[in-house]
């Protein structure tokens, strides 16, 4: 949020310069926005994929971040997904390579 707050109004809304800094792709504030319009996402562990309804093969996955300890509980636990796509995490996979940054 550190990194949007220069590019707010009073109101928490973007500035007009705001919005042209928050529409250039791989740049921090793009990112930062994404990350408060979408959710964080962790990688799923290594040569694990999960196939959406639609059939694609996903690499990560969104987390509930606003859990508390969230590093320490189970990936199936935390991850924002269908029921079908959290029945392919095994059980016992930690959620705890979540970055933040």
């Amino acid at each position: 949020m550190a990194v949007l707050q220069p590019l707010l109004t009073d109101d928490n809304c973007l500035t007009p310069q705001g919005l042209v800094a928050t529409a250039k792709e791989n740049t921090a504030p793009f990112d930062a926005l994404e990350r408060v319009l979408k959710g964080v996402e962790t990688a799923l562990p290594d040569g694990m994929v999960m196939v959406d309804k639609e059939g694609t093969e996903r690499k990560r996955v969104r987390v509930c971040w606003w859990l508390d300890g969230l590093n320490k509980r189970r990936l199936y636990e935390v991850a924002r997904a269908p029921a079908s796509a959290l029945a392919q995490i095994p059980k016992e996979v930690l959620a705890e390579s979540i970055d933040f940054a």
